[in-house]
């Protein structure tokens, strides 16, 4: 049902634009069974991701090592799985716990990734492999968190906006509040298991659309004008048919990931134009610029120290007018690749988060958007 429920959403209606990218030309209202609170409590939509009490099935990828760190000392492991059935793992036959985090054993259960996937060996076109292959050797751990929080460095994630937040009283005032997402790969869902494989996840879009449609039921609207591939440059080029064609009360700006030719000044002056020319249009929207994880730093094809000022940019145009709020994934990301293995957190090996990923940024996204009334959904 979930699975079929996720092809119905998918659905929404996609035209061929004047620039020949696919895009939605209309909102819609999320009104399947994936916007039920049975969803939101199934990915754990409103609670933090990274700093609850319980961390949620967090990934660790099974390559070199068989002991694996999580983000916090775990005291207590509840449960492990592999992402693509719902079968858990038996403590004391497929793994142990450790100080630290986790330590896997020699199963018919477990199953450890390649060499070339492990050491992310070159293909013919990248000095590392691209591929969704990785998330089939990642595994998932739900764990309580020590109590104490000043132990082994156990102080969560703070998803306070750093940026300013948005008018949520403002918004929610409108007779419907519609949201024009326009972004990149990620924004589209990339690498989400909703594309291929059971938990059938959606990305963090879906996720957001998700979450405001149970909280606020018949409230919210939406439309996902996103392309894979695309920079701000195509963006600007493209804001006609993608963005400025139908007004919205919220656009949700999220590229940076594919601007690796841009220095963060050029980078800049394009954010403002698209910015600028949204306020000019439709000066009662408000814009929610949305700051891009970063790419797996041995990957020849980006210069991985770009993604920090893009996200210094982001959070400069946000301080500029009211108007408009920063959602930082480039901060949470940096926060959990301080902890973790970018091969634990990958969809492809290089640029798209995987299920977990894509939770955190819906996270953030949905923090910059409800600030203290993100929270868990109750009957």
């Amino acid at each position: 049902m979930l699975a079929l429920a996720v092809s119905v959403l998918a659905a929404h209606a996609k035209e061929i634009a004047r620039d020949g990218a696919a895009t939605e030309t209309a909102f819609h209202e999320c009104l399947s069974m994936l916007c039920s609170i049975d969803l939101a409590r199934r990915f754990a939509l409103g609670k933090p991701t990274l700093g609850g009490s319980i961390i949620y099935e967090e990934p660790v990828f099974l390559g070199k090592s068989l002991d694996r760190e999580l983000i916090f000392p775990p005291a207590k492991i509840l449960a492990v799985r592999k992402p693509t059935s719902p079968n858990l793992l038996v403590e004391g036959r497929d793994y142990v716990a450790t100080r630290k985090g986790i330590r896997f054993l020699p199963s018919l259960e477990t199953k450890e990734a390649p060499a070339e996937l492990a050491n992310a060996t070159a293909t013919d076109n990248s000095n590392l492999y691209i591929g969704v292959e990785y998330q089939e050797y990642q595994y998932w751990v739900t764990y309580q968190r020590p109590a104490f929080a000043g132990i082994l460095g156990n102080n969560g994630y703070k998803y306070a906006p750093t940026c300013g937040g948005l008018p949520l009283k403002d918004l929610l005032s409108r007779p419907k509040v519609r949201v024009t997402i326009f972004g990149d790969s990620i924004s589209d869902g990339a690498n989400a298991s909703a594309q291929y494989v059971y938990p059938n996840q959606l990305g963090y879009v879906g996720l957001v659309e998700a979450y405001l449609s149970a909280r606020f039921p018949s409230k919210w609207a939406f439309r996902n004008t996103s392309v894979a591939g695309w920079s701000t440059l195509n963006a600007i080029s493209a804001l006609d048919t993608h963005a400025l064609d139908i007004e919205a009360d919220l656009f949700v700006i999220a590229f940076g990931m594919n601007d690796a030719a841009a220095t963060p000044q050029e980078y800049e002056e394009r954010l403002r134009h698209i910015v600028g020319r949204i306020a000019a249009k439709y000066p009662s929207s408000y814009v929610l610029l949305v700051s891009s994880l970063s790419a797996n730093p041995r990957w020849d094809k980006v210069d991985a120290a770009l993604f920090k000022g893009f996200s210094h940019v982001v959070r400069t145009i946000a301080s500029t007018d009211p108007k408009i709020a920063c959602a930082d994934m480039f901060d949470a990301w940096k926060w959990m690749m301080e902890r973790k293995a970018y091969l634990d957190l990958t969809g492809n090996g290089v640029n798209h988060p995987n299920d977990f990923g894509h939770r955190v940024q819906a996270d953030v996204v949905l923090n910059a958007i409800l600030g203290d009334e993100y929270k868990p959904i109750e009957f």
